[in-house]
């Protein structure tokens, strides 16, 4: 499944909607009736989807004005990319990423939203490691540590290559800190 495709809604779902709406319409069309006035019915709404974990919502797509410029981009791409700080500076994995979100946070909402993601990856990335580092005393440690810093570099450079596209990158199987 890609991180950016979409799930409909369960039927059980849809039926109960329609029966909301239906009850809906005849409670309008009474009220009409009983006042005098004619009914119109409101205009057909196009079924909602849900969006996988892997997709940012809908009200966090397109930022605002739904236009990023090329320094809002790169940016958010820095802010992916600058975890890999870590890898000279102890904790720049976390560091990195903070220091762009709150130097760009106020002015740029696709870096506010990405440095978000980014940190919230790093901190559960974090932990992650903390805890196979603590299994390596029972031998499935090793194993582990390997397969969190591997997941970590792919699912980093996939962010930083969505966010400089402009589009809103969703780290699966992270705690949501910010």
């Amino acid at each position: 499944m890609s991180y950016q495709q979409q799930i409909p809604i369960p039927p059980q779902e849809r039926q109960r909607q329609r029966e909301e709406e239906e009850q809906r319409r005849r409670a309008e069309e009474e009220l009409a009736e009983a006042t005098g006035r004619r009914y119109e019915a409101p205009p057909v709404q196009q079924q909602p989807v849900r969006h996988s974990v892997y997709q940012a919502p809908p009200q966090l797509q397109g930022g605002g004005t739904g236009v990023t410029t090329q320094e809002e981009r790169t940016y958010a791409m820095l802010c992916h990319l600058s975890t890999f700080a870590g890898s000279v500076i102890p904790f720049g994995g976390i560091l990195g990423p903070l220091v762009v979100w709150l130097m760009k946070k106020d002015t740029m909402p696709l870096v506010d939203q990405q440095g978000r993601e980014a940190m919230n990856f790093q901190l559960t990335v974090h932990i992650a490691l903390l805890a196979s580092l603590l299994l390596t005393f029972v031998g499935i440690g090793f194993i582990l540590l390997g397969v969190v810093a591997l997941g970590s570099l792919i699912l980093t450079i996939m962010a930083a290559v969505a966010a400089q596209e402009g589009k809103r990158y969703r780290y699966p199987f992270t705690l949501r800190f910010f």
